[in-house]
């Protein structure tokens, strides 16, 4: 054999032992760059479902898994928290604060207001963990045209709302007071947005 064939044949002899290096390589390099498969839970998409993230998930289920609702005539109505809730829910929910905005709507009296506001607070949250439903509430009340002269006891009645809220959250993420029903109900519902739904107690 010439020199010039014993080269050529080493020089395909050696191309021919790299070629499966090569193609593992590929290979290697296709399985390192491939996205894990998505797991329900896994928030931060890495492929591994950690304490937390399953913590999270099952809590997010149990919110959103339809559940029996306790009407006030002791029947029972199915309530799906990803919907809005049944008309004929929401007019029980309605009907239990007809007591409190009797008195909201009677008297400007602190002594008697403030306890009564907290206990619609109380009950807005009742409510929303057995519906599964974040809600927000629009009423009226009296209130004083002048609160700053405590001799001018003339009144008017204006619209306000409250929401349910976790503890430590704000329970009044509503619009600022109006004597318009109908433009507080509306920039209301621009609030509630998607997140809240909204009942008018009236």
């Amino acid at each position: 054999m010439s020199v010039a064939a014993a080269v050529i044949v080493g020089t395909i002899a050696g191309c021919s032992a790299e070629a499966p290096r090569a193609a593992g390589g590929d290979v290697a390099a296709a399985e390192s760059s491939a996205e894990p498969t998505p797991i329900m839970g896994d928030l931060n998409g890495d492929g591994v479902l950690t304490p937390f993230e399953a913590e999270w998930l099952a809590k997010s289920k149990e919110a959103a898994a339809v559940r029996d609702f306790g009407m006030a005539d002791g029947t029972v109505v199915e309530v799906d928290p990803t919907q809005p809730l049944p008309e004929v829910v929401r007019a029980d929910i309605i009907g239990r604060f007809a007591d409190d905005v009797a008195v909201t709507t009677s008297t400007t009296e602190g002594d008697v207001r403030d306890p009564r506001s907290e206990s619609m607070l109380a009950k807005a949250n009742e409510l929303a963990a057995a519906t599964g439903r974040d809600l927000m509430f629009v009423h009226p009340a009296l209130s004083r045209v002048n609160a700053m002269d405590p001799l001018d006891t003339t009144s008017q009645i204006v619209w306000l709302s409250f929401n349910s809220a976790p503890e430590g959250g704000n329970p009044f993420l509503g619009p600022d007071y109006k004597t318009d029903r109908d433009a507080y109900i509306a920039a209301a519902t621009e609030a509630a947005g998607t997140k809240y739904e909204l009942l008018i107690l009236d």
